[in-house]
């Protein structure tokens, strides 16, 4: 009898790494659970994105909304008869005459002395 326990116990032991370590076994299983879910995530993402464009298509296909918004971005286009400004801002402009002198005038009329000033030469030619 305690041989035959002996070979019950042997059995279940080989059973049990199989299940655990074998193929297709516990570790096989959470592993094809983590491509699943990660697999769903990315099926989710793509669905909206389809979702997108179906509605995209289907504004294309029905408005001119969209039709005319997309001219305008993407190409550049104006309707007949529109006028087109173009304002290009300006980055760093050079300081002027005129922005020095209302600096010193504004020295003048407080009472500030010119002597901690910096004063302005102009050069020979």
């Amino acid at each position: 009898m305690g041989l035959f326990k002996f070979a019950l116990l042997v059995l279940f032991c080989l059973l049990q790494y199989r299940l655990w370590f074998g193929f297709n076994g516990i570790e096989d299983y959470y592993k094809h659970r983590e491509q699943v879910s990660r697999h769903a995530q990315t099926n989710e993402q793509l669905t909206k994105r389809n979702q997108k464009l179906t509605a995209d298509v289907k504004d294309l296909k029905t408005g001119l909304e969209a039709i005319e918004e997309r001219a305008r971005q993407e190409l550049g286009m104006i309707k007949q008869g529109e006028t087109f400004f173009r304002i290009i801002p300006v980055i760093n402009p050079a300081p002027s005459l005129s922005t020095f002198d209302a600096a010193n005038s504004d020295n003048e009329s407080t009472g500030n002395s010119s002597e901690n000033q910096p004063q302005m030469r102009q050069h020979p030619q």
